[in-house]
């Protein structure tokens, strides 16, 4: 049986995002009320059923804050409109697609797995998820609309699977550096920077190489056991750009003894 229905959108992310742009284009990171906003996107009024929506949509993505006196674009919002890096952008429009709740409990449902179509994605949104029969239709249309612009199918390149794609590090993000690590035990000189990014499909094929070669359970001794531990450790090394371990440690692939 559904549970009580969980809040959902009548407007998409884009159109969204868009409430928060012209603010930004306005105001900036200054202040405007509800009536000024109103005008700024072309109502007449404030009390205006579509205009109210927006607003309250807007608001659910996490697009805008403060009272209505008061609103104000999000960092959320300035991210996505004036991002830093290419990656913030995808970030935060993941975390505003996530902010509706009826949008990341499908995601959580689904994600990684083939949808069902049009119809039984509708049933799924009833039966499942509290959607009003004669509003599921809408529904569906709003949340695909969404997660596409969101990124969650550029990974299966088509509307077949929701997957959150893999996002590598960057400055904006606030990843801590090597610098930052203090201590009696800290090495003295930091590590260099990885050959490669380990996020990288390239990265994923040599770990995956490595671990097609581990022995097979009724062909290992300890020798080739240890041979593979050594040589996954320095692949490991390589990729993550991690130094050669100091004089006196013992790598993980080597010393294995037999008791």
């Amino acid at each position: 049986m559904a549970g009580p229905p969980l809040r959902f959108v009548s407007y998409d992310l884009d159109t969204s995002i868009d409430v928060a742009q012209k603010m930004w284009d306005n105001r900036a990171d200054g202040a405007a009320s509800n009536n000024e906003l109103a005008q700024l996107l072309g109502y007449s009024s404030v009390n205006n059923g579509a205009f109210l929506t927006r607003l309250a949509n807007a608001r659910l993505f996490g697009f805008l804050e403060g009272q209505t006196s008061a609103l104000q674009v999000s960092e959320l919002a300035r991210r996505i409109i004036h991002p830093e890096y290419p990656e913030a952008e995808i970030a935060a429009r993941i975390e505003a697609f996530e902010n509706v709740p009826l949008f990341k409990a499908v995601l959580d449902r689904y994600h990684g797995q083939v949808l069902p179509n049009e119809k039984g994605l509708q049933n799924a949104l009833c039966a499942t998820f509290g959607i009003n029969a004669e509003k599921a239709s809408f529904v569906c249309v709003r949340l695909m609309d969404s997660a596409e612009q969101a990124g969650l199918f550029s990974v299966a390149g088509n509307r077949t699977k929701m997957i959150r794609p893999t996002l590598g590090p960057s400055p904006s993000r606030g990843m801590p550096t090597p610098q930052s690590k203090t201590g009696p035990t800290a090495p003295a000189t930091t590590p260099s920077a990885p050959a490669t990014d380990p996020s990288s499909p390239r990265a994923q094929k040599v770990i995956d190489g490595v671990l097609d070669m581990l022995p097979t359970k009724d062909n290992c001794s300890e020798a080739e056991l240890s041979q593979w531990l050594a040589f996954f450790e320095s692949a490991l090394r390589i990729f993550y750009g991690l130094p050669k371990p100091v004089a006196g440690s013992t790598p993980s692939g080597q010393g294995v003894s037999t008791s």
